[in-house]
């Protein structure tokens, strides 16, 4: 998983800038 990039159980999405 690239650095920058978290998940969040709470809003089940995938949030981060590239």
């Amino acid at each position: 998983m690239p650095s920058g990039l978290t998940f969040s159980p709470e809003k089940l999405r995938f949030s981060g800038t590239p």
